[in-house]
């Protein structure tokens, strides 16, 4: 059985811990000390060492310390020469990530790929990745895509990694700061008055800003706090102005239908 090491024990890490333990020996390194595992993992002091003893490493830091925690492995197989082994990401933006894997030894296989779900599903059957190769390396992309495969996870491949940072930020960013900037509105004139006020439009909305609001405030940070979040928030901005600006109330309508037309021609049931 070979081994799996983690680099980032947090919620995502402890999923897919968890959910891969059956088909790998689990290694598990976290900056933090007061972190715990169970007792058929093993807990490394140091990351060098989990580096030197692990088939397949995954790099489940926080967003923010993903390209200092790739760095540092990329550096520690340049001193090892430690031979043939498997490293990637978990991270959500994608952004200056692909840069650092391409510079790892070529005789490591990288890839990089992001989980279209939550550390709080309760399996991930079912669930989707996406999957982004690393210097046309695509033995180790079938190799990771297996992984997942066999847990009844969906993939996904996208060649292009600003694809991806934009579709994310559009399907999943933009989602977060709506819902961020309604509860504040909402918070402000008092919540609990327009409990009294509000229909299955405002339940609907504020059910969502419950859940992203109970999100990790730090994830929240790091994804809308970079350039692609802000350029995607900019243009919502702008279109909202436009929308707004509209004198007349056919231009509006021929508006619309037609983005209604692009929305009503994928499957109904998609979003349900």
């Amino acid at each position: 059985m070979k081994s799996l090491g983690i680099v980032g024990y947090g919620r995502m890490g402890r999923l897919l811990a968890s959910a891969l333990k059956d088909r790998y020996h689990i290694h598990i390194y976290d900056i933090r000390p007061e972190v715990m595992c169970p007792r058929n993992y093993r807990l490394y002091e140091d990351l060098k060492t989990l580096v030197l003893d692990s088939d397949i490493i995954m790099v489940a830091t926080p967003i923010n310390t993903t390209p200092e925690a790739l760095t540092q492995i990329r550096d520690y197989f340049n001193e090892l020469k430690c031979g043939k082994k498997i490293v990637f990401d978990i991270a959500s933006i994608k952004s200056g990530i692909i840069d650092i894997l391409t510079t790892f030894p070529r005789d490591i296989g990288v890839c990089s790929i992001h989980p279209l779900f939550g550390p709080d599903v309760p399996k991930i059957d079912g669930e989707k990745i996406i999957i982004i190769p690393v210097r046309n390396d695509l033995k180790t992309l079938y190799i990771i895509e297996h992984i997942f495969t066999e847990l009844g996870v969906k993939t996904i491949r996208c060649d292009d990694p600003l694809v991806h940072d934009k579709a994310i930020a559009v399907t999943i960013i933009l989602p977060y700061i709506i819902a961020i900037g309604y509860g504040l509105v909402a918070n402000k004139f008092g919540i609990e008055v327009l409990e009294d006020f509000g229909g299955p439009s405002f339940k609907y909305l504020m059910n969502y800003s419950r859940r992203i609001y109970s999100d990790n405030p730090s994830l929240i940070y790091d994804l809308i706090m970079n350039n692609k979040s802000k350029n995607i928030f900019n243009e919502f901005i702008e279109t909202v102005i436009d929308i707004l600006e509209l004198s007349d109330r056919r231009d509006f309508r021929l508006l619309i239908e037609k983005v209604a037309s692009s929305i009503y021609s994928s499957s109904n049931d998609k979003y349900l």
